[in-house]
C-alpha cells in the first residue's frame, strides 16, 4: 500500500496577526471593574427594592409620592406652555401689523379710483344739505351729526390716500415707517414724501382735506354745543313758565 503523505503544517501568511494575549495585571483590572459594576448595581436595585417596599407598605405615602410627581409633571408642563404661548404672541405681533399693513396698502390701490366720487358727494352733501339744516335751529343736531360724519368720511379718504402715495414713494418700508415708527402716523409721512418728490398736486390735495377734516368737525362741534345751549334754554324757560 502506498503511504499516507504526513499532514504539512499551515503556512502563516506574513499579513496575519497573532491575537494579543492578555496579562495577568489586565485580567484582574477586567474583574476588579466587573466586580465594582456588579455592586454599583445590586445597591441600585436594592435602593430601589426598598423604595418600592416601603411604598407598598405605606399606601399614604405612596399616594403622596405620586401626586407630587403629578405635580412636579405639571409645573413642567405649565412652564413649557407660557414659554409657548410667549413665542406665540411676540409672533402674532409681528406678524398681524405686517398683513394689517399689506392689505391696507392694498385697498387703498383698490379704492383710489372711487375717492373723487366720494369727495364731490361728501362735500355737496356737506355745504348744500347740511349747510341749510345748520341755520334752522330745531334742525341743527342733524346737521351737527352730518357734519362730524362728513369729517370722518375725509379723514379716511386722507389717510388712504396718506398710505397710497407713501408706498408709492418710498415703498412698503415707508409705509411701516409711517404707521409704527414715525409715531404721527401716516399722513404727514404722506405729505412729507410728496414734497420730497415734487408731487404738488398730492400735496395740494392733502392740505385741502385736512381743512375740510378738522374745518367739518370744529362746526359740527360748534353746532353741537349750540344745541345743547338751545335744549338748556327752553327747559329754563319751561320751568319758568310752570312756577
Amino acid at each position: 500500500m502506498r503511504p499516507r503523505p504526513a499532514p504539512t503544517e499551515p503556512i502563516a501568511s506574513a499579513n496575519t496577526q497573532a491575537e494579543p494575549v492578555p496579562t495577568m495585571a489586565e485580567l484582574r483590572d477586567d474583574r476588579w471593574r466587573a466586580h465594582r459594576h456588579y455592586k454599583a448595581g445590586s445597591r441600585l436595585a436594592s435602593a430601589v427594592y426598598r423604595r418600592l417596599c416601603t411604598l407598598a407598605a405605606d399606601p399614604t405615602r405612596c399616594a403622596k409620592a405620586a401626586l407630587q410627581m403629578a405635580l412636579n409633571v405639571g409645573e413642567k408642563l405649565k412652564t413649557v406652555a407660557f414659554g409657548l404661548g410667549f413665542l406665540l404672541v411676540i409672533a402674532t405681533a409681528f406678524v398681524l401689523p405686517v398683513i394689517f399693513i399689506v392689505g391696507a396698502t392694498a385697498v387703498s390701490f383698490w379704492v383710489k379710483e372711487w375717492l373723487p366720487y366720494v369727495f364731490w358727494i361728501n362735500l355737496l352733501i356737506a355745504f348744500f344739505i347740511l349747510g341749510p339744516l345748520s341755520l334752522i335751529p330745531p334742525a341743527r343736531f342733524i346737521a351737527a351729526s352730518g357734519f362730524l360724519i362728513a369729517s370722518i368720511v375725509f379723514g379716511v379718504m386722507i389717510w388712504v390716500c396718506g398710505l397710497g402715495v407713501t408706498y408709492e414713494a418710498w415703498g412698503l418700508g415707508g409705509v411701516i415707517i409711517g404707521l409704527v415708527f414715525a409715531g404721527v402716523g401716516i399722513v404727514p409721512v404722506a405729505m412729507l414724501a410728496a414734497l420730497l418728490q415734487g408731487e404738488w398736486q398730492a400735496l395740494i390735495v392733502f392740505v385741502i382735506l385736512l381743512g375740510l377734516t378738522f374745518g367739518l368737525r370744529a362746526l359740527g362741534l360748534w353746532l353741537a354745543k349750540k344745541v345743547d345751549q338751545r335744549a338748556a334754554r327752553l327747559s329754563f324757560q319751561r320751568e319758568m313758565k310752570a312756577a
